[in-house]
């Protein structure tokens, strides 16, 4: 435990998030059953728009580590209180009695994990404006889309990071898509499947194929339609306990993304994963820029 001395030691931000990380969920008695190991999930079912025109040629898969580590270690944290306190509200966040029946890291439904997620991003609201004066008018939104069946029970409500606009359903310049899942409604071995695709072409895909699409295959295409309709080609699928962060090129045409990241990562935390990824939407020097054509085959660095 570090002694009060070295707590007030100047330090930058990558020994700051080295010391936040997200702590375990809880399946509580009332949550669906997890699927057996290796075993894909039932998705939700998703009303998705019909085949013919997600093309996407090239999908990279990327290990941003050692340059988010370095990025992170060039920066000075905030010395003053707002900030140290974020890092006490997580901690405390992390050490809350999980036995305690109103505990947030107790799942039983869409709505708990949707607040939990809600209790985190206000935490990552906060880092962002105190280390950056620019992201007071950014926002975490949730988007409770209207549904086309009120009897639907889909329960993918995209959350972004944007400026807010006239309407909850209008905002302007978003930065960041995130696709929320229940563990059970996306099992790890979804995840592994979302990272193995080397392409996707739904171009060639007759109706009837598109009905048949395993989950990742119908997440990727929830997921292009998502961001193409937000403007936005940053993205994050998660469902708290795995991590998927990525971005499409310009025209929709490439996507490059992270390996799946378990909520406990590390040497990079979610957490700071997650805002250098916000950090890397606004295109701030240093940060994520994809390969141009010409070196689109090799590992971004």
């Amino acid at each position: 435990m570090s002694t009060q001395m070295e707590d007030n030691l100047p330090f930058n931000l990558e020994q700051y998030f080295s010391r936040l990380t997200l702590h375990p969920i809880i399946h509580g008695d009332l949550s669906p059953s997890m699927p057996l190991p290796k075993a894909r999930s039932i998705l939700t079912p998703l009303t998705l728009k019909p085949a013919g025109y997600r093309k996407l040629r090239e999908m990279h898969r990327f290990d941003l580590s050692t340059k988010i580590v370095k990025y992170f270690s060039k920066h000075e944290a905030p010395q003053d209180e707002s900030f140290r306190s974020l890092q006490v509200l997580l901690e405390n966040d992390a050490t809350s009695p999980r036995d305690h029946a109103f505990s947030p890291y107790v799942i039983n439904n869409f709505p708990n994990l949707e607040n939990l997620l809600y209790r985190l991003f206000h935490r990552i609201q906060g880092i962002l404006e105190t280390t950056d004066g620019n992201m007071h008018n950014w926002s975490f939104q949730t988007v409770n889309r209207p549904r086309q069946n009120p009897f639907e029970t889909q329960s993918l409500h995209p959350v972004l990071f944007c400026r807010p606009g006239p309407t909850v359903f209008k905002p302007t310049s978003v930065k960041l898509v995130i696709l929320p899942l229940c563990p059970w409604e996306f099992t790890p071995q979804d995840f592994v499947d979302f990272t193995s695709i080397g392409r996707f072409d739904d171009t060639v895909s007759t109706e009837w194929q598109a009905r048949n699409w395993v989950n990742a295959d119908r997440m990727w295409a929830h997921l292009y339609d998502t961001c193409l309709d937000c403007e936005c080609p940053y993205f994050a699928v998660t469902s708290y306990e795995q991590w998927i962060f990525g971005r499409f090129s310009k025209h929709y045409t490439n996507a490059w993304f992270s390996p799946v990241l378990r909520f406990d990562h590390r040497p990079v935390s979610v957490i700071e994963m997650l805002v250098y990824w916000i950090y890397a939407s606004f295109a701030k020097e240093d940060t994520f820029n994809p390969p141009n054509r010409a070196s689109a085959n090799r590992r971004p660095s």
